[in-house]
């Protein structure tokens, strides 16, 4: 292509401005990872249980997401230059998306205001109502239970349908484990008793009346317990139980890695852009993330 030397001031210009986006573009891209990163970090050290695991799995992901964006996506782009093949980035409707874009934002902002303050009323509102924490933070036992056939989907509705009623209303959940003959099922009926021996011996009952029309006519309690002796038997073939005080522990790191995190978010984009303002708009949406 030939450039004369009236336009070359342009086409520098152009350049230019075609290496600042891409550089700007590269940054937004390693910061917001990085943020995500330092977070991630800071939940697995302080977290137990489910909340080291959700970290374990965002550090995998930004790792995974970090070497696709900027490995795999060169390879890419070099094997089409190679190719001498046509790299398109834009479609027929998102090229011309923007061409003659109006949008007034300015405008409907009185709109966006009332939006927001419903939302942030909402979140408010569910804090006051409480939260179901679940069998992870609120405690409970969990009942792996082999059965002689394959279960269906209305089988195992039925199941918790039974379930339900055996725990006077408290909604277990149930999980298929490995194959379609083994469930377990999970609930926090009785995790409060103080009497934890009799009271494992009350949910362990409840759970047999519970599936007793999906076992063997004639099964009795004592053959469903000790099922776990055999390799095909029906029955329980194992439990866990996470107690009230497991699960404050989980509670509590999970509220400190939140709140260190945040802090960590805020700093950091204080140090990077020197205002205040930046951290504290920054930090909201990951403390209402992450909480």
């Amino acid at each position: 292509m030939n450039v004369s030397k009236k336009n070359l001031p342009v086409v520098r210009a152009t350049l230019r401005l075609s290496t600042t986006v891409t550089a700007v573009r590269c940054l937004r891209f390693l910061m917001v990872t990085s943020l995500l990163m330092i977070t991630a970090i800071i939940l697995f050290y302080f977290g137990l249980g489910p909340v080291k695991g959700f970290a374990t799995t965002q550090i995998l992901g930004l790792i995974l997401s970090l070497f696709c964006g900027i490995l795999v996506s060169r390879w890419i782009t070099e094997i089409f230059i190679k190719r001498k093949v046509e790299l398109k980035y834009f479609t027929s409707i998102s090229k011309n998306i923007f061409k003659h874009a109006q949008y007034k934002f300015v405008e409907f902002r009185k709109i966006a205001y009332v939006i927001s303050f419903i939302v942030l009323g909402l979140g408010i509102a569910s804090f006051i109502h409480g939260f179901d924490y679940g069998v992870e933070f609120d405690g409970g036992r969990s009942y792996r239970v082999r059965f002689d056939r394959a279960l269906t989907s209305a089988e195992v509705e039925k199941i918790r349908d039974d379930a339900q009623q055996a725990f006077e209303g408290e909604n277990p959940i149930i999980k298929t484990i490995g194959n379609a003959r083994t469930l377990e099922i999970t609930t926090s009926y009785l995790i409060t008793d103080p009497n934890t021996v009799a009271a494992d011996s009350i949910v362990e009952r409840r759970l047999f009346a519970g599936l007793q029309n999906q076992l063997p006519e004639g099964y009795t309690f004592e053959q469903f317990t000790s099922a776990e002796k055999s390799d095909v038997a029906p029955g329980k073939i194992g439990s866990n139980k996470v107690l009230p005080t497991i699960s404050d522990d989980l509670k509590r790191g999970a509220i400190y890695a939140t709140l260190f995190a945040v802090l960590m978010v805020f700093l950091y984009i204080f140090i990077r852009f020197r205002d205040w303002r930046y951290s504290w708009v920054q930090s909201l949406p990951c403390c209402t993330t992450y909480w």
